[in-house]
């Protein structure tokens, strides 16, 4: 009897374990994600203001040529742009917002499980945002 004890809890033990490790793995798969792009806020910040700038020196030589259409369709490019950098600024903060690691102390296994990777599917996407806002305004050419 004290034999298939010991064994119950030991597969037990190892059942924990086993998910405990999963979810530490899935874990620290969310957060590289987040510490690989986080550093490239700053590059994000720094192309909306010059971003910014570009805009404003284009207002201002619209406002003395009205009717300029390759003046206009840079303006519209501009503002399209700087849109995308600031809705992949929002989203990553956002996304830090809601982000809460202690969530998962009191969730059950599986509970835990699903939000981390709902997390790591929202995080994925906002990594995709950040980076092609931040490629297509590099790529752009006053």
């Amino acid at each position: 009897m004290k034999t298939i004890f010991f064994f119950i809890t030991l597969i037990g033990g190892l059942f924990l374990s086993s998910c405990s490790e999963k979810k530490t793995a899935l874990k620290d798969e969310v957060m590289a994600i987040h510490d690989s792009i986080m550093p490239r806020m700053s590059e994000l910040m720094d192309l909306q203001e010059t971003l910014t700038l570009e805009l404003t020196q284009t207002d201002s030589l619209l406002a003395a040529h009205p009717a300029d259409s390759a003046l206009i369709s840079r303006q519209s490019q501009l503002q399209r742009l700087i849109a995308n950098l600031k809705g992949a600024d929002q989203a990553m903060m956002h996304w830090m917002h809601e982000y809460n690691a202690d969530t998962l102390t009191k969730l059950e296994a599986k509970q835990a499980d699903l939000y981390l990777q709902n997390q790591k599917k929202a995080i994925e996407t906002v990594r995709d945002q950040m980076q092609k806002s931040i490629t297509d305004a590099q790529t752009f050419r006053p």
